[in-house]
């Protein structure tokens, strides 16, 4: 994954989680799972849980959307149609 972010985003470390479009219906969602379970704990979530969400921020990337309070939003509003949660 980190060459993947190096060639993508010029960045020399790996990203937890990287969308490629493909096509205007279609696309990749790349997810680093060492990476993703190294973080899941400071996000507040167990690793598959993280993992979960990591998938869910690819696609939302993939349909349009960009880092903001309605991305987020939008985030919560899917964890929550899946029954992730945050540790409690």
């Amino acid at each position: 994954m980190r060459e993947v972010t190096k060639k993508a985003k010029g960045t020399d470390k790996a990203s937890n989680v990287l969308a490629f479009p493909l096509s205007k219906t279609s696309g990749e969602v790349l997810i680093c799972k060492a990476t993703a379970r190294k973080e899941a704990k400071d996000f507040g979530m167990t690793p598959d849980t993280f993992i979960a969400y990591l998938f869910i921020h690819g696609v939302l990337h993939l349909k349009g959307f960009d880092h903001s309070a309605t991305m987020e939003h939008e985030e919560r509003r899917v964890m929550r149609r899946f029954d992730l949660r945050r540790n409690e």
